[in-house]
């Protein structure tokens, strides 16, 4: 009994201080999968981890479910950024001021843009459109006659969310990034989440709206697409959009379970669809033509990344559309860690994390110091999948 009872009491030493029984550091450096089976095994070999650490403390629940959010994953404050000025010649103002760019070439979503002649800006939930720079009267009297009365509001399109940002493109198409959060149902085309069940709702969902808004006084939404998750930040650099989101990883089931074996079971027994997000993607080539809706998985199997140091229970993804074709595919690349910055300059997107500092994890830091870890990609290739 005695010898048992040293046993036992080693292994718990084991949970309770990892950097005990582990002479170094796993390697945090990250590698694609090479399978969905893989990757199937590695996500539940971590959720059955953790499921076993929170019981061996008493916990008896298994709070990490995939319904709440770390509070180290704190949203990027991010720098406001716009396109640079261009001369919009006599269809408004020859210059107007922009917001300086963190990195040349890196713009970030505004509340607000212009070109020049219409001003588009995000209050509360709606899209308004707004003449800035008046009409010129047709008159015989010389120098400028402007005809104040054109100046104003010219139109307003509501907005489903909480909208973080948008983008302004050349030809006056706005690429609008919403968070939603905590709906029930799922996306349905030119329409709300509502009557029926998204596995993924209650975890949140970042939407991209895509308006034509050439005729400024009768915008049309063209495209929605929807993912799973909350949004980190979006950039968009030499025309091609990245939004970076992250989502828990968990089972609604294994969520309200308070049985450890009930747990793991639930775990074992699911399948890799159950634990990856899905995109919802509609869009339609005109305001007259049907809706076409597709569903697809955020990124492939071997498209995710993950390293030796087991990193919890999120999924972080970076997804790419060439704005130049916005009917295009939106590309993903995912990586099983958290993030705490995201940063983009005009060849590389970096996305840094850190060693949890929650001492009530499997997932803490293997010594006395918390590592900070930069995860470079390149994204010279254009909109295709960002390579690590």
């Amino acid at each position: 009994m005695k010898s048992r009872s040293l046993h036992s009491l080693l292994v718990l030493s084991c949970l309770v201080s990892v950097a005990g029984c582990s002479r170094t550091d796993p390697q945090y450096s990250l590698e694609p999968f090479k399978s969905c089976d893989a990757l199937e095994r590695n996500i539940k070999d971590q959720a059955m981890t953790q499921i076993r650490w929170q019981h061996a403390w008493g916990g008896g629940g298994y709070g990490w479910g995939g319904f709440g959010y770390s509070a180290e994953m704190g949203m990027d404050d991010g720098m406001v950024a716009a396109p640079e000025a261009s001369d919009v010649g006599n269809s408004g103002a020859s210059s107007h001021s922009t917001t300086n760019l963190q990195e040349s070439a890196v713009d970030e979503a505004d509340l607000v843009k212009t070109d020049g002649l219409y001003m588009y800006s995000i209050a509360g939930d709606h899209l308004l459109i707004s003449q800035a720079w008046p009409d010129e009267l047709d008159d015989d009297t010389e120098g400028w006659n402007p005809d104040w009365e054109s100046v104003g509001e010219v139109s307003r399109m509501a907005l489903e969310g909480s909208a973080d940002g948008m983008y302004l493109l050349e030809d006056k198409t706005l690429i609008v990034i919403s968070q939603l959060g905590g709906e029930d149902g799922e996306p349905e085309a030119g329409g709300s989440i509502e009557n029926s069940t998204y596995q993924y709702s209650s975890r949140g969902l970042v939407k991209v709206t895509i308006v034509d808004a050439s005729d400024a006084a009768a915008p049309v939404v063209l495209r929605e697409t929807y993912t799973p998750g909350m949004l980190f930040t979006s950039r968009m650099v030499s025309g091609r959009l990245y939004t970076v989101t992250y989502t828990p990883l968990g089972l609604e089931s294994v969520g309200q379970s308070q049985d450890k074996s009930e747990s793991i079971n639930l775990v074992k027994d699911s399948e890799l669809s159950d634990w990856l997000p899905s995109r919802f993607d509609h869009s339609r080539a005109s305001i007259d033509a049907d809706w076409t809706v597709e569903q697809e998985p955020v990124c492939d199997c071997e498209n995710v990344y993950g390293s030796e140091r087991e990193s919890g229970d999120w999924l972080v993804s970076v997804q790419a559309l060439d704005t130049a074709d916005l009917t295009s595919e939106f590309h993903g690349t995912s990586v099983l860690t958290s993030v705490d910055t995201v940063y983009a300059s005009a060849d590389s997107l970096y996305v840094v994390s850190s060693e949890s500092r929650d001492e009530g994890s499997p997932w803490q830091s293997y010594d006395s110091s918390i590592d900070t870890f930069v995860h470079q990609f390149d994204i010279t290739d254009g909109p295709l999948n960002p390579s690590y």
